[in-house]
């Protein structure tokens, strides 16, 4: 601001204009990242539901559209129609939207990007993950700050550092869990296991 204040000229105006609104931009995201991350509710285990996988991915999907379609990725869905997690709606969506709009934005940029929605379905747990064909990312180096706050590996102009922490931190309300396999310039899967409602009350019981 106090460049514009100055007797710049228009061009130069201009650009700082632009950096401006970039910044804005930037500034808006963070904030309402921080806003999602402190009002995550922990005690929400009674608000969870059986959801068909589906119906959530497909609504992820709709919402992505125009990304996928400008970075001409291919998404598979390799599960049951039948397939249900327990979770809570408005988290489920998020977590799903976060991994894929990830596989999007550090796709590798020799090759269109790859990706697939899974399900595992275990005898005390769900396992939902997603693989993509991306940038990958090195664990040996950054394993231990992957989940941590304001943590970024890529160097992605979009990037913040907040999703990965976001999306464990919903993952971790619902009592699950969430970890990565991942190679550098070959790709990344995530998994997020979910608990099955029987396991969940038979823990509280003693009877695992």
């Amino acid at each position: 601001m106090g460049l514009l204040e100055q007797d710049t000229p228009v061009t130069e105006q201009q650009e700082i204009l632009e950096a401006l609104r970039k910044v804005g931009s930037n500034l808006e995201a963070t904030i309402r990242h921080l806003s999602e991350v402190i009002t995550i509710d922990k005690s929400l285990n009674k608000n969870k539901r059986p959801l068909l996988l589906n119906a959530e991915v497909q609504k992820v999907l709709e919402l992505v559209e125009h990304e996928i379609r400008l970075c001409r990725a291919t998404i598979t869905c390799d599960f049951s129609d039948r397939a249900k997690l327990l979770a809570v709606p408005a988290y489920l969506e998020s977590i799903i939207q976060n991994l894929v709009t990830n596989a999007l934005r550090y796709r590798h940029p020799l090759r269109a990007p790859e990706i697939t929605i899974g399900h595992i379905e275990k005898e005390n747990h769900d396992l939902l993950y997603v693989k993509d064909n991306g940038l990958g990312i090195d664990l040996k180096r950054h394993g231990d700050k992957l989940f941590k706050m304001y943590q970024t590996f890529h160097g992605h102009e979009e990037s913040r550092g907040l999703e990965l922490y976001l999306l464990k931190s919903q993952i971790e309300a619902m009592d699950g869990s969430v970890w990565v396999e991942s190679e550098p310039k070959k790709g990344s899967t995530f998994y997020v296991k979910f608990r099955k409602k029987q396991h969940i009350e038979n823990s509280a019981s003693g009877m695992v």
